[in-house]
C-alpha cells in the first residue's frame, strides 16, 4: 500500500476502483461529490457530477455505492471511462457554518478487488475552508494515476462546483 502526501501521485490500475472517504466525528455532516472532467478541466453537464442527490453518472462508470455516517464510497470503472474523460475529482463539503478543521479525521483510500492500494490522510488541523478537493484520478500517457490534492475552497459546495463548471441555478 502506498501512503500519499499532498501533491503526490501514484499509478492505479485501469480496472474498477473503490474510492472511500472516511471522516470523524460522524456527527458532522460532510457532503462528498465526484466530478467527471474533460480537457478543459470542467464538466460538460449535470450528469458529470455524482453526489447524494445523483448517485450515478449517465453511463454508470462512476457510482456512489456507500453513504453511511462517517463513510462514503464511490465505484469508478476506470477502464470504461470514455477516451475524452481526463480526470475524476473527489471533494468534501461541510454544512453551513462548519469547516474542515472541525473534523478529527479525513482519510481517502483507493481499493482494487478488496485490497487497499493507496491512502491519503488529510491534515485537517487549522483548515478554515468549508470545501476541499481531496484528490483526483487522472489520465496521463494513456495510463491512470491518482493525485492527492487537499486544496481548500471557502464558501462550500457552490464555488467548488462552479470551479468544475457546474451551472448552479
Amino acid at each position: 500500500m502506498i501512503q500519499l502526501t499532498a501533491g503526490a501521485n501514484a499509478p492505479v490500475p485501469s480496472s474498477e476502483l473503490i474510492v472511500k472517504i472516511d471522516f470523524a466525528p460522524i456527527s458532522q455532516s460532510l457532503d462528498i461529490s465526484s466530478f467527471r472532467l474533460y480537457d478543459s478541466g470542467k464538466v460538460r453537464g449535470d450528469s458529470d457530477m455524482v453526489f447524494y442527490g445523483q448517485k450515478s453518472n449517465d453511463d454508470g462508470t462512476i457510482r456512489l455505492i456507500t453513504e453511511n455516517a462517517g463513510l462514503v464510497a464511490f465505484s469508478v470503472n476506470v477502464n470504461a471511462l470514455k477516451a475524452d474523460v481526463q480526470k475524476v475529482a473527489f471533494s468534501a463539503t461541510c454544512d453551513a457554518g462548519k469547516n474542515i478543521g472541525q473534523l478529527s479525521k479525513l482519510l481517502l483510500t483507493v481499493e482494487q478487488a478488496g485490497n487497499t492500494i493507496l491512502q491519503a490522510q488529510v491534515d485537517v488541523a487549522g483548515k478554515q475552508e468549508a470545501a476541499l478537493i481531496l484528490g483526483e484520478l487522472y489520465r496521463r500517457n494513456n495510463e491512470w494515476k491518482f493525485r492527492f490534492i487537499s486544496q481548500g475552497f471557502n464558501g462550500g459546495l457552490k464555488p467548488l462546483a462552479e470551479h468544475f463548471g457546474v451551472d448552479i441555478a
